[in-house]
């Protein structure tokens, strides 16, 4: 034998088309010999066909209104038939009662009657609304109207003002405060004083720099200058009058030291010591009137 053709399954959204979906169920039980007057197998068989807020629905009513098909087709065109779903004003309540929630500075009073006008013109069950209701609240404050296991929308609303009442709604006013202080502009024109004040250091730190290598740039250096004074020496040495004065000539930079015994008024090139003995500054060399060595240890006496 064929297999007859499955009915779709409807969910109660807003797309879909409650009154195409009851005419094909009734055609799907008529093809499979289950009788409207049958109500036990025709209520059965609605029951697996429905899924989502359409099979809440359904397990929300009560056994009388499972008595009788006539009773459930009645309440199933009230419900999703008789309102235009794919009207706009219809999608448009429905958007904004999924988005419901407390808002800061609204009474949870009124918050309650806008859920519940929405959920009117919704049709929407109580326990749809006390879904909707807990959800909508500040998270503290749902958490204590949620530990209450309540079974209505009226006892959620009662618990929920008792939990503002023990302050549960502080920190979410709080925080909404705090949120209004924190005013952009303000907070642009502090990081603009902050980077202003970064700059600002930036620049002195630059010029700070570019005076210090300025002041090196300009300051003499006695080390240039002494070996300046010893190439002058060496290019143009002075000129003497006999072998004595040529060995005791002393440069006329008196604050140089001799490179070889680091005694005064004279320098390398003209120094006459040996290498050998002590060298000191306060010797005087009475061969050569040099200071730094004495006659024993001045080349003068080896004939150097």
């Amino acid at each position: 034998m064929e297999k007859l053709a499955n009915c779709r399954k409807f969910g109660g959204y807003p797309h879909e088309n409650a009154a195409l979906f009851i005419a094909e169920f009734e055609s799907y039980a008529t093809l499979h010999n289950i009788s409207p007057l049958d109500d036990n197998r025709i209520i059965a068989a609605l029951h697996l066909h429905l899924t989502g807020p359409a099979l809440t629905w359904f397990n929300s009513l009560s056994s009388e209104n499972k008595a009788s098909w006539e009773a459930i087709v009645h309440l199933f065109n009230d419900k999703y038939v008789d309102l235009d779903w794919q009207n706009p004003t219809v999608m448009l309540d429905s958007e904004i009662f999924e988005n419901m929630s407390l808002s800061s500075g609204q009474s949870i009073d009124d918050f309650y009657c806008q859920l519940v006008e929405k959920a009117n013109t919704l049709k929407k069950p109580d326990h749809e609304i006390l879904v909707k209701f807990i959800k909508g609240l500040p998270e503290q404050l749902a958490f204590f109207v949620r530990a209450g296991n309540h079974r209505d929308s009226p006892s959620a609303l009662a618990a929920a003002k008792m939990g503002e009442a023990y302050g549960y709604r502080k920190a979410e006013l709080q925080v909404a405060a705090a949120s209004k202080q924190a005013k952009p502009s303000d907070k642009r024109d502090s990081e603009f004083a902050s980077l202003q004040s970064q700059i600002d250091t930036l620049t002195k730190a630059v010029q700070n720099l570019t005076a210090s290598k300025t002041d090196e740039s300009t300051k003499p250096n006695r080390r240039t200058d002494r070996f300046a004074y010893s190439r002058q020496q060496a290019t143009n040495p002075p000129q003497a009058t006999n072998s004595r004065q040529q060995a005791t000539y002393l440069p006329q930079a008196t604050n140089n030291l001799c490179f070889n015994c680091s005694s005064p008024n004279h320098i390398k090139r003209y120094c006459n010591w040996n290498g050998q003995g002590v060298s000191s500054s306060d010797i005087t060399c009475q061969l050569c009137d040099q200071n730094g060595h004495s006659a024993v240890n001045c080349k003068r006496l080896s004939g150097n």
